[in-house]
């Protein structure tokens, strides 16, 4: 599906969270927190679709990215509290929250203390930027990254991705030739 189809999409329902795409991962062991936020910040301002949203002062839908986008990473203290039924809760209200694709942020990251190293990871990412294998890419990324900082090892990456601007130009030229 095109963006043009979620962007339209959103806009005759703007309240939808159909196209959310949710990753929930238990994290258990020693976790160094600001590492794993400025990993996430990492990943996503090497991919220009991750800082992507979509104004439409022509009524059409037309990207913009930021040059840098800085997400804090919202954490959830439930280490006082045990009741499952609560973290479903929790869990199910953050993956269901709606995104205002013309002003985003279009991914949203939320932590949640369990106990001392028992932590709750909550990745969502409007569907408009990401499709479900970028996603499992993403999720590599972080992990790289994140291993990367704490072993105090260089950058892990080789060369940057070609940016998301340039795909589409590439792609739109290619389309008028056929």
């Amino acid at each position: 599906m095109s963006q043009e189809y979620f962007w339209l999409n959103n806009q005759l329902h703007p309240d939808s969270t159909t196209y959310n795409i949710p990753s929930v991962l238990n994290i258990t062991g020693p976790l160094n927190i600001p590492a794993l936020e400025i990993s996430i910040n990492n990943v996503i301002n090497r991919h220009e679709a991750l800082r992507m949203t979509f104004p439409h002062q022509t009524g059409h839908p037309e990207h913009h990215i930021p040059k840098q986008l800085i997400l804090d990473l919202e954490q959830t203290d439930f280490r006082r509290i045990s009741d499952q039924e609560k973290l479903k809760k929790l869990i199910c209200k953050e993956i269901v929250r709606p995104f205002n694709l013309t002003t985003g942020p279009l991914i949203r990251i939320h932590l949640i203390h369990l106990d001392t190293e028992q932590y709750v990871l909550i990745i969502t990412i409007h569907h408009i930027i990401i499709d479900l294998r970028s996603k499992e890419l993403l999720g590599s990324e972080i992990s790289a990254c994140y291993n990367s900082i704490i072993k105090d090892k260089k950058w892990p990456f080789g060369e940057e991705p070609v940016p998301y601007s340039r795909l589409i130009s590439r792609y739109k030229e290619w389309i008028s030739t056929r």
